[in-house]
């Protein structure tokens, strides 16, 4: 009986063992054939589940990003305490600490060895994911605060690369007090509004 492959599995599977690879090689450098011996599979698996290295690599941040999310959400929206979520966000990042400095890398590395339009394409559906979590970790639709979240932590995670001394626990604590006395500000201010305009 031949054996059934589970192709969505064994794709994450490869996909899984590229981020480092991509992260010390950089993309510029890397080949198909490369990647293959790699991981171990002829250059034919790899173009079957990966049409090219621009395929490999929109899915594989595609998947990186994902895996953030899926494993960081449900225990960090548990909480309806701002403070509390933005601590537990940065507890996150500091258990993988290294696969986001890794998704930082490669993107960075792509982008400079490529056509800059084209990689913003790529990474604008990564960004976008991370900016809807961003919302929902402050309960708001403000895309200008959801931004905010988001380079503040892109930039911590590259800071970190050269600087360890950086402490992602004081930060997120730090950063957890700033956004609920700005978002507790801004409900006063939005219902002083309602008052004004109903008075």
């Amino acid at each position: 009986m031949p054996k059934v492959v589970d192709h969505g599995a064994y794709r994450r599977e490869l996909l899984g063992q590229c981020l480092k690879l991509f992260a010390a090689k950089g993309y510029g450098s890397l080949t198909m054939r490369q990647i293959a011996e790699h991981l171990g599979i002829s250059t034919g698996t790899l173009y079957h589940y990966f049409p090219s290295k621009e395929a490999l690599f929109e899915q594989l941040l595609d998947h990186v990003s994902g895996e953030h999310i899926e494993k960081a959400m449900p225990e960090i929206l548990a909480t309806a305490d701002v403070r509390t979520r933005i601590v537990r966000l940065f507890h996150h990042i500091t258990c993988h600490e290294e696969e986001c400095q890794q998704e930082a890398l490669i993107f960075l590395n792509h982008l400079f060895s490529s056509n800059r339009e084209e990689v913003r394409k790529v990474y604008a559906k990564v960004n976008e994911r991370y900016r809807q979590a961003a919302k929902a970790i402050v309960q708001l639709e403000d895309e200008d605060l959801a931004n905010l979240l988001s380079c503040l932590i892109d930039g911590l995670v590259i800071n970190r690369i050269y600087d360890n001394t950086i402490d992602y626990q004081r930060i997120g604590a730090i950063l957890g007090e700033m956004l609920a006395v700005y978002l507790q500000h801004r409900r006063e201010r939005e219902e002083r509004q309602q008052c004004t305009n109903y008075g």
